[in-house]
């Protein structure tokens, strides 16, 4: 049968989906996906349920011990258990932006996206936490509901407040890491605040060298090191539903790790966009008020983040 997208990718290929990642994940090792013997590095959407105009068709998010794959109008949870069994979660989930046309506009759809993503993972990634504290109480996991389905209390646990909360305190902290502190040391050790362009492209490098050194000291950590397999095993899968393969491990694992729509890897483009817009941003800036302060700078930069988002969001 042919793949459709708007034939329902929840219920037809989702559970199949994360059903092929967390086998994947659990049966490879970094070692395996090295000796792999055909790693394709191209990439050629071939399925004609895949539309590369429409990026983010079929996205994903690795949890503890499991994936979560979003397709339009439906997303889709699977968690490994130590017993080996997988917990299935299927639910429907239509983004602000598709729901408010005024949000489709370019470069908004991209900050208001990102936001709703950021929800959605954190939100997932909680649900994930609570299946994995659920299984190591041996009180609690020797009980079974006869499905494959979390407890009632679990579904019901997380309050839409404590999301919001969520969100707001990793935004803030992401913040305060990759915006306020390049603009602190390039301002106190570099001395160039008053020239838009060296001064950003000093913060810029900055920025990108926080956040290699964040993702290289957390890769250290053995349960961050098992959430990239899972991420390294969702990205092997989407290629295959790409690239119309089996929805099978065998036929995922030949297929890369590195993804060009990786939510990573777009973190990397949002850090190249802000260069070149804070410097444009900062020497308007100079030219109508002649000096720039840090105070002001954090002021106009931290406001514009969104919109930093947005315009990478459309590159």
């Amino acid at each position: 049968m042919e793949r459709k997208a708007t034939e329902g990718p929840s219920s037809l290929y989702l559970p199949q989906f994360v059903g092929t990642l967390t086998t994947m994940a659990h049966r490879m090792s970094r070692r395996n996906m090295e000796k792999s013997a055909t790693t394709r590095s191209s990439w050629t959407p071939t399925n004609p349920a895949f539309d590369p105009k429409q990026p983010m068709q079929i996205g994903g998010q690795a949890v503890i011990e499991g994936v979560m794959m979003r397709a339009p109008g439906s997303v889709a949870t699977a968690l490994r258990k130590r017993d080996g069994s997988i917990i299935v979660k299927k639910e429907s989930f239509v983004s602000i932006v598709e729901r408010v046309k005024l949000l489709k506009l370019p470069v908004l759809r991209g900050a208001v996206g990102l936001i709703d993503m950021l929800y959605l993972g954190i939100k997932t990634l909680n649900f994930s936490a609570e299946i994995a504290a659920q299984d190591l109480e041996p009180a609690r996991s020797g009980k079974s509901n006869g499905s494959d389905q979390p407890a009632a209390t679990t579904r019901g646990g997380q309050s839409r407040g404590m999301l919001i909360l969520s969100v707001v305190i990793a935004v803030v902290v992401a913040l305060g890491i990759f915006f306020v502190t390049p603009l602190v040391v390039t301002t106190y050790l570099f001395r160039l605040e008053q020239t838009a362009l060296a001064f950003n492209l000093v913060a810029g490098a900055i920025r990108i060298v926080l956040l290699l050194l964040y993702l290289a000291g957390i890769s250290l950590l053995p349960d961050i090191r098992r959430l990239f397999q899972y991420h390294g095993a969702e990205h092997k899968s989407v290629f295959a539903f790409e690239l119309n393969d089996e929805l099978a491990v065998d036929a995922a694992r030949t297929h890369t790790r590195f993804h060009p729509r990786c939510g990573t890897s777009f973190l990397l483009i949002v850090m190249v966009v802000a260069i070149l817009s804070f410097s444009l941003i900062d020497a308007a800036l100079m030219s109508t008020i002649g000096h720039l302060s840090l105070l002001l700078r954090l002021a106009v930069h931290l406001p514009f983040v969104p919109v930093i988002g947005g315009l990478a969001y459309e590159v």
